[in-house]
């Protein structure tokens, strides 16, 4: 804000600082290993802000390393120097610490990380912000003690920019030259063989552009398809100076390192089915989708059978009651998964004397039957549920005359499993289960 205000849009601003992380190398989160470090280094910034060490002096980072606060600074320093020879600097002190939370102290803030960083300044020219002394009487403006709240941010904002103003350094800093701003691929980590991939990239203030020796846009994306560890190398040429960039891409071949199944269902009727589907994951635990593994499945207690033994959805069907345990294998690797297989269950007792309709055969195959006694009349209607509930068939007819009726329903295209019945005869209903299977 304070920037625009002066010097309208010819300052662009970034952030790439991480919360919670040291600038020491050898410590618990060290900036130098997050990925926004290296889009801070690619970004080639001409004025860099560097405010770290709060993170620094906590006790396991501090007292075993601080040694190496000194050297691992001036390398950070040095290695956005290798980047843009031309950037400027400003170091900034922190500000003090209120009270001692999260391992921070102020007495090493004060004492120890203040004047490794002035020594710094001196040694490398840099510029240094002082966030400390103007911020000692505002405890009002670090409510945990620490961090600032949004009226300490704007009170830090104004000490920095005041600091830019006085020293000039907008007009001092060197623009124009050329640079690679990002060269990314659009998959993290290593590639998988087969797999394709988006390199893409960045440049400013650039004339021309060669990814590999190959003339490119100055800015754009290409698909590749590598079948071994490549290393993308883009060279920007501009009026001033040139830059590059090279991105490592490496390969694996891919293996099945595990594999898991998920059951449609762990409970059910004799006669009915279970799906299984397989899960596989490669070596990288990524998850493979391309691929079927022959995993062959085998029933190490209980009684069932396998349809489609070999694919990616094999199916389990339960002969009998009990736990039936399923073991897959393929070549070292094992999975096992317990499926219980329950009774029919037995239908509604009657209240009355009446003589009730008889639905049958049971199991059935094409069709299935209802037997109405003679005395039985009106209207009848019968409705079929599969065994997660959804409703499969309707069927319902008038029944009249003096003679017992047996009505045909046609069951072709159910598919095999146990299936629940609701029938309604004249005011009165019924219900049972009855099994389809698929013989033939």
């Amino acid at each position: 804000m304070f920037l625009k205000e002066k010097y309208d849009d010819t300052c662009i601003v970034t952030n790439y600082a991480v919360s919670g992380c040291p600038m020491l190398k050898k410590c618990d989160f060290p900036l130098w290993n997050e990925p926004d470090f290296a889009k801070g280094w690619a970004y080639a910034p001409d004025i860099c802000f560097i405010m770290l060490g709060t993170n620094d002096l906590k006790p396991y980072n501090w007292d075993d390393h601080k040694d190496d606060f000194y050297s691992d600074y001036k390398a950070m320093i040095d290695t956005f120097t290798a980047r843009n020879p031309l950037t400027k600097f400003f170091l900034c002190l922190p500000p003090p610490a209120f009270a001692v939370v999260w391992d921070i102290r102020n007495p090493i803030i004060a004492n120890e990380i203040i004047p490794l960083i002035d020594s710094l300044a001196k040694t490398t020219g840099a510029d240094v912000i002082d966030f400390y002394k103007p911020l000692l009487d505002s405890v009002q403006l670090l409510p945990d003690k620490i961090h600032p709240n949004a009226k300490g941010a704007k009170v830090l904002a104004k000490i920095a920019f005041d600091k830019i103003v006085s020293s000039d350094i907008i007009h001092e800093v060197r623009t124009g030259g050329t640079f690679v701003t990002n060269l990314k691929s659009s998959v993290t980590g290593e590639l998988r063989l087969s797999d394709k991939v988006t390199v893409s990239w960045t440049t400013l203030n650039t004339n021309e552009v060669f990814l590999n020796g190959e003339k490119v846009d100055l800015n754009g994306s290409i698909l590749r398809s590598p079948t071994e560890t490549t290393n993308y190398t883009l060279v920007a040429k501009g009026d001033l100076t040139n830059d590059l960039l090279t991105l490592v891409q490496k390969m694996y071949i891919l293996r099945l390192a595990k594999f898991t199944a998920s059951a449609s269902t762990r409970s059910m009727f004799v006669g009915d089915t279970s799906k299984l589907k397989m899960i596989y994951y490669d070596q990288n635990s990524r998850l493979i989708t391309d691929s079927i593994f022959a995993v062959n499945w085998s029933l190490t207690e209980g009684s069932g059978h396998f349809v489609n033994q070999g694919d990616n959805t094999i199916q389990f069907v339960g002969d009998a009651v009990g736990t039936a345990k399923l073991l897959g294998s393929f070549r070292t690797l094992n999975f096992s998964i317990a499926i219980n297989i329950k009774a029919f269950p037995t239908g509604v007792e009657l209240e009355n004397s009446k003589s009730v309709p008889e639905v049958y055969p049971n199991p059935f195959e094409e069709s299935l039957f209802l037997s109405i006694p003679a005395e039985r009349q009106g209207k009848l209607s019968i409705r079929l549920f599969d065994s997660a509930g959804r409703l499969c068939k309707t069927y319902s007819i008038q029944i009249s005359g003096s003679l017992n009726h047996s009505i045909e329903m046609l069951t072709s295209d159910l598919e095999e499993g146990l299936y629940i019945y609701k029938l309604e005869l004249s005011g009165e209903s019924y219900s049972g289960s009855v099994l389809k299977r698929n013989d033939h």
